[in-house]
């Protein structure tokens, strides 16, 4: 079997080239036959620094092309060239493994699933555009049903404990009496969570007061 060895390289020290040949080694001794992209320009380790992305890319993906799977290193996930990578292997049904140390120089290959990761390449960046917003509206409607009722700034006023109690109710009349609330029409979760809110807000209000 043809192994691609796929990992980060920017913004690490020396491009990660020890850890891409170090387990290169590895693999070779288990008998793989390895592309690994440290080597990929000159053979020798020397890799491809000096060599545009684009170009190193381009290079990257024929080597997948021959390969029938390929081994992910820590960190991949962060490596905008490691999630193009894995993209196309997933594309072309590439077996996908980790390196694993299970002993003094024993190393077994295990099976690994990148889909599990779940991340792009963003770092730890919000993605917004996963907010189930309908839903968030609902929770808004709730806010303002009780800023018309109270006033706006009112649910600052009562005790904590009002919105540990609220929040029971409504998940006792859900579970009893059906999803919507008599006197809004809107979801008891709606209310549960608008409740949490506020609970969130004196947690975070009562902390600042003992650091403050």
């Amino acid at each position: 079997m043809r192994i691609y060895i796929s990992g980060p390289m920017r913004g690490i020290s020396e491009l990660n080239y020890p850890e891409f040949n170090r387990v290169d080694d590895i693999l070779v001794k288990m008998g793989y036959e390895i592309k690994n992209p440290a080597k990929a320009f000159d053979g020798k380790g020397g890799g491809a620094e000096g060599v545009s992305f684009e170009e190193c890319m381009r290079q990257d993906i024929k080597d997948i092309l021959e390969c029938d799977g390929m081994v992910m290193l820590d960190g991949w996930e962060k490596s905008e060239g490691a999630n193009i990578e894995v993209k196309v292997a997933i594309g072309l049904g590439l077996k996908f493994y980790k390196l694993k140390d299970i002993g003094p120089n024993d190393y077994l290959l295990e099976k690994y699933d990148p889909k599990d990761v779940g991340k792009k390449f963003c770092g730890d960046k919000l993605k917004w555009s996963k907010m189930l917003w309908i839903q968030l509206t609902e929770v808004m409607k709730v806010l303002q049903h009780g800023s018309i009722k109270y006033g706006w700034s009112n649910w600052v006023k009562v005790g904590r404990e009002d919105y540990d109690d609220a929040i029971f109710r409504h998940l006792i009349k859900y579970y009893t009496e059906g999803e919507r609330d008599k006197d809004t029409n809107l979801h008891h979760f709606a209310h549960v969570i608008c409740n949490a809110l506020f609970l969130m807000w004196f947690d975070e209000n009562e902390k600042k007061g003992k650091n403050g």
